[in-house]
């Protein structure tokens, strides 16, 4: 049920029960660590209140927990009707349980991270609605709204990062932080020795992968290649790979092919990849540098 479906639900339900319901305000809400949003207090009439739930359901849709109602308002719950604040209805619906594709990956970090990096699972659960969107080509706009929020979580790059780990063609998480979290769960004699060797090489991948770079809309030419050097020349990386999208992709096939021929590389050789795949209704491509 879409959002606009369930605006037009709850103008009927109040048009019909409108002597039963009088919802004249809803204050106090908050979510709990099922991601379930509870509201308060809802005020029926002068003396009367009532407490709900709002379940978030991975198909969409908003529900209240109101099994104290009594009459015909209990036999309009039992039928599916929905009643939630209009305000919030849509970003609860669009920042659903995240599908199965994605679901697991945040069921394995929440008990890790939400202590100690709380923000990381916010970006992340943004991350994955961004996913959803753009894989079920939504309009651009409402995408950017989910952007913006990233962003504000950290006012840096730190939560794009978590978004692009989901959103580029490798698996980073099932291929290179799951293991090593498995690792440490099993070396770990608790949680605190857990959060002393798990979560420096959590950050640190995030501040700094070594054999992968990610290319925003803003990167100029100067940090493209800063950023190759420090794999490729300091490092001395056997392989590394950029991954690009959209209008980048032009920008990104003309560098890489220059930056190899550097003298500084002397008698080494590279080989270039590249990998075509589709982002929503966006081309995206991998280069992959291998040194032979």
């Amino acid at each position: 049920m879409s959002a606009l479906s369930v605006f037009d639900k709850i103008a009927e339900v109040k048009a019909e029960f409108k002597k039963k319901i009088k919802a004249r305000d809803i204050t106090g809400f908050k979510t709990d660590k099922h991601e379930n949003v509870s509201i308060k207090k809802i005020k029926l009439g002068k003396d009367s209140t009532l407490n709900l739930t709002v379940i978030i359901n991975p198909k969409a849709k908003v529900t209240p927990y109101i099994k104290k109602l009594g009459g015909d308002l209990s036999k309009l719950y039992e039928s599916g009707s929905y009643f939630c604040r209009k305000d919030l209805l849509e970003p609860i619906s669009d920042n659903q349980l995240p599908s199965k594709k994605y679901e697991h990956i945040l069921t394995k970090m929440k008990p890790h991270l939400t202590k100690c990096r709380s923000k990381d699972i916010g970006a992340l659960r943004y991350s994955m609605t961004i996913c959803r969107l753009e894989d079920n080509k939504k309009d651009q706009s409402k995408i950017e709204l989910y952007r913006k929020k990233i962003y504000n979580l950290y006012s840096s790059n730190r939560g794009y990062v978590i978004y692009n780990w989901l959103r580029c063609i490798d698996n980073i998480f099932e291929e290179e932080i799951f293991p090593y979290m498995n690792t440490c769960l099993t070396l770990a004699k608790n949680t605190e020795h857990f959060e002393k060797i798990f979560l420096p090489f959590w950050d640190g991948m995030i501040f700094y992968h070594p054999r992968k770079i990610f290319v925003s809309s803003w990167m100029a030419t100067r940090e493209l290649k800063y950023e190759l050097d420090r794999r490729l020349y300091y490092n001395r990386e056997r392989e590394v790979k950029v991954y690009t999208r959209a209008s980048r992709n032009k920008f990104v096939g003309k560098i890489i092919p220059d930056y190899i021929k550097n003298k500084k590389f002397k008698k080494q050789k590279f080989q270039i990849k590249t990998k075509d795949y589709k982002l929503g209704n966006t081309d995206a491509k991998t280069f992959i540098i291998t040194r032979k």
